[in-house]
């Protein structure tokens, strides 16, 4: 929501010029990401699930809410490609100018690590200016922390620590609820929900956790479904 649409464009468009593109090329696609961006969904929306569900929204994540000239829509593919584009000018500082390597960024969560905590903090100030003056965007103090990597590192879903990955509580949590409230529901879907929680809870140290889902919270679930290899997966029983 804090993506400004001007700044998207100019970025957008010095990467087209430098392409080694017919001009007519580059002023198509200049044209699409033109119209794609400065487009202002909330005025031609169409409602197509429960309209009180808007009540549920934070302000903070609403199009409805967001100031002129700024947000994408969530859930657009171009708005997935637009944000990277954006913040692509963010990896290329903390790499190129401020000479980081130990650096992550998924979307709008990024990870440093250094072993002087003074350093840290010198880097939290720079990207902090850099945001301000370059992207007009800020960090969020109030979610940044500076501690010590043998506390752990809640990252994408996962709680990190040096020799090993465990899953958050809120997600197992979040699984188990959709679990209990399953009705009577596509087979197929069913699986499908729950390979994908199996396929993020695998990246982690997870073979108890996978095996006690299934032994204990699947239900009749049990007769549609069998455990493959290591309960990495379930498939349908035949």
């Amino acid at each position: 929501m804090a993506i400004d649409h001007n700044i998207l464009y100019s970025l957008f468009e010095k990467s087209v010029l430098k392409q080694n593109k017919p001009q007519q090329w580059k002023n198509d696609i200049l044209w699409l990401a033109k119209t794609i961006i400065f487009h202002k969904p909330i005025n031609d929306y169409i409602i197509k699930g429960n309209p009180l569900l808007f009540n549920l929204i934070p302000l903070r994540k609403s199009l409805f809410y967001s100031p002129e000239d700024k947000g994408l829509p969530i859930g657009n593919h171009s708005s997935q490609f637009f944000a990277n584009l954006y913040l692509n000018e963010l990896d290329q500082f903390i790499k190129r100018e401020l000479k980081c390597k130990s650096y992550i960024r998924y979307v709008d969560d990024f990870i440093l690590l250094d072993k002087n905590k003074e350093r840290l903090k010198y880097l939290e100030n720079k990207i902090d200016v850099f945001l301000k003056r370059n992207l007009n965007l800020e960090l969020n103090f109030n979610k940044t922390k500076l501690q010590s990597v043998n506390k752990g590192l809640d990252f994408l879903g996962y709680f990190i620590k040096p020799g090993y990955t465990l899953v958050r509580k809120k997600v197992v949590s979040r699984f188990k609820n959709k679990l209990h409230s399953l009705k009577e529901e596509n087979t197929l879907k069913i699986l499908a929900m729950i390979n994908s929680y199996f396929g993020h809870f695998k990246h982690a140290f997870t073979f108890n956790l996978r095996k006690n889902i299934y032994e204990k919270h699947l239900g009749e679930l049990k007769n549609k479904f069998l455990p493959k290899c290591d309960y990495y997966s379930l498939q349908i029983q035949k």
